[in-house]
């Protein structure tokens, strides 16, 4: 009795959904929130733990890693970490295999075991952004359930330089796997050049290399954000500006307050002269209009790239954060 029920123990344990660690979801620079919501309620959909989210700063570095290289960022930030990490990448190329151009929206899920320290992938074409029957947020967590459930016997052992510079895998498919349109079924000896089938480009949105990268982690702070701008300095610069107009804008108010007081009448031989600070307070005015026409798109156009590429306000926001 004893025997059947540790049995039945290990059978549940070893069919129960893994924990899965999210990395995110990225297309080019930017986060697909999307995708990587529909993700998350779909592998939470097999009742297993709910899936903890990595909490990646807004360091576009952090966009150049895949697979292995995102998951040693990891456990050196997080080493007490157990689960599957997964990540995944939406990019998009256009087809000139048939009579005209047509867009092709490549799909990349990886997973790496933290436990037994392998690689996983899995890959996507979806024409015109149509996965056969499924959208592109569908797709990817079909893809992702999919990949989660493949054993260590399914491993990718390539090293991950030859995964990154590897054409498809889907391309040494029979085309009419490939969910193409009925025009690409007759592309076998363009399919070596077929556009969709170059390797994923990495994220464009840093200069940092990766073994840069690898030698400031697990922390990732910037200096600046992709102006070269710190934001000291953004922050000197709009109070300059908008000192400058406030100072103009007071000297104005105070001299036309003054142009009707005895200060502002000049006395002659015969006659006074008054007004005599009218021109003066007129000046400091159109001044500080112009002063103000410039400190408002110098405030838009500084807050927009802050915005654009946030920096952490201590160095303990700039670290890789475990998730809870």
């Amino acid at each position: 009795m004893d025997t059947r029920c540790a049995e039945a123990q290990s059978s549940e344990a070893a069919v129960f959904p893994p924990q899965v660690i999210l990395w995110g979801i990225q297309r080019g620079c930017d986060t697909d929130a999307a995708s990587e919501r529909r993700l998350i309620e779909r592998l939470e959909s097999y009742a297993g733990p709910p899936v903890r989210r990595m909490t990646v700063p807004s360091d576009p570095r952090l966009l150049n890693c895949v697979g292995v290289q995102c998951a040693q960022l990891v456990q050196d930030a997080c080493p007490q970490l157990t689960g599957q990490l997964v990540g995944g990448e939406v990019d998009e190329a256009i087809s000139f295999a048939g009579p005209t151009p047509e867009l092709v929206v490549r799909l990349r899920v990886w997973r790496y075991d933290l436990g037994n320290k392998k690689d996983y992938y899995s890959y996507g074409l979806c024409p015109r952004g149509v996965c056969g029957h499924l959208n592109v947020q569908d797709k990817l967590a079909d893809m992702a359930s999919h990949l989660v459930e493949r054993q260590p016997f399914e491993a990718d052992l390539r090293p991950i330089q030859e995964v990154l510079d590897s054409r498809l895998p889907l391309c040494a498919m029979p085309p009419e796997r490939l969910l193409l349109p009925t025009w690409a079924l007759d592309f076998k000896a363009q399919r070596a050049t077929f556009e969709p089938c170059r390797p994923f480009p990495l994220p464009r949105c840093s200069g940092t290399t990766l073994s840069q990268m690898h030698k400031n982690a697990p922390t990732f702070g910037r200096s600046g954000n992709a102006s070269g701008l710190s934001r000291s300095v953004i922050n000197g610069t709009e109070g300059a500006v908008w000192g400058l107009f406030g100072t103009s804008a007071v000297s104005a108010v105070m001299l036309f307050a003054l142009n009707g007081s005895s200060l502002a009448t000049s006395q002659g031989a015969n006659y006074d002269v008054h007004g005599t600070l009218f021109r003066p307070a007129l000046t400091a005015t159109v001044f500080s209009l112009a002063t103000l026409a410039v400190a408002i798109p110098t405030t838009y156009f500084l807050e927009r790239d802050a915005e654009k590429f946030p920096q952490p306000s201590s160095a303990s926001e700039a670290q890789l954060l475990c998730p809870r």
